[in-house]
């Protein structure tokens, strides 16, 4: 059975070259009690790194890995239920990876099927 869950996207506000940091915070409700299970889904056109309150959410780099971004994105599922606080940090590192770098003998870039 598939995960059913929803997602929005998220971006830098401006296209530059280099690797954008995004940062969103989150605050738990007033006597939420503790949590019992987290798990964070992230995906990227690229690659990306995610950080929760300042710490590695894996040991993964590269992530998610190459894919034919045509037809798919593949995601990554990371249990973070260890490193949510009542006020936290979710970090992600963004880099090109196979989706904007720079690929092949011609140096093209953003190598999706328009």
């Amino acid at each position: 059975m598939s995960p059913t869950w929803s997602a929005m996207p998220i971006s830098p506000d401006n296209d530059f070259d280099g690797a954008p940091l995004l940062r969103g915070e989150f605050v738990l409700d007033e006597g939420h009690g503790p949590v019992v299970r987290a798990t964070l889904h992230a995906t990227a056109q690229g690659i990306f790194e995610a950080f929760l309150n300042g710490r590695p959410v894996s040991d993964d780099v590269l992530s998610p890995g190459w894919s034919s971004y045509e037809w798919r994105l593949r995601y990554r599922s990371y249990d973070v239920t260890s490193l949510i606080q009542p006020r936290s940090v979710l970090g992600i590192a963004l880099g090109n990876g196979w989706f904007r770098g720079r690929l092949g003998w011609s140096g093209a870039r953003c190598l999706l099927r328009q």
